[in-house]
């Protein structure tokens, strides 16, 4: 299932966007504009209450890109993407996450980027229970008078796969 929630403010713009294996989010800020976004993938599945062993595992390529520049007024900027899978019941859970951030007082510029190859989640699961593989990607602008942010968070390779043996 995919899901995106897109929050801006005057002079500022996002957009987040899926495909099968990929979340992308950016977000731009400008003349004292600023935005908040997030945009979700999500598998949910079951492990029949029969089940001797079961095992999850979930990979992925995390990445985060996060730029401030300002020269009246102040400008940050922050990018972040995860890779969860957690049982529903809030029991067991994994994940990882690349998160950055970029602020920029008056007269200042910041970039500031952090990426992961190979996210490798894996997680034994039990009998009778409902869990969740979630790519999750999260980023935010905000600018002041003369001053622009953006960022991009990203999930991309997505896959997902589950073996149970019975």
């Amino acid at each position: 299932t995919d899901h995106k929630d897109l929050s801006c403010g005057a002079i500022a713009g996002s957009d987040v966007t899926f495909s099968s294996t990929r979340v992308t989010n950016s977000t731009l800020a400008a003349v004292a504009g600023g935005c908040y976004n997030s945009g979700d993938k999500t598998a949910t599945f079951s492990v029949p209450s029969g089940a001797i062993s079961a095992h999850g595992d979930a990979e992925a390529e995390l990445s985060g890109q996060a730029f401030a520049i300002a020269a009246g007024g102040g400008a940050i900027s922050s990018a972040t993407a995860c890779l969860f899978l957690f049982a529903n019941d809030g029991n067991d859970s994994k994940g990882e996450c690349a998160s950055v951030a970029a602020g920029a007082p008056i007269l200042w510029a910041a970039s500031v980027e952090e990426s992961i190859d190979s996210v490798d989640i894996g997680l034994n699961l039990s009998a009778g229970k409902s869990y969740t593989v979630e790519a999750s990607t999260v980023s935010s602008a905000a600018a002041g008078l003369v001053a622009e942010a953006h960022s991009e968070a990203e999930a991309s390779g997505l896959k997902a796969s589950f073996t149970v043996e019975q």
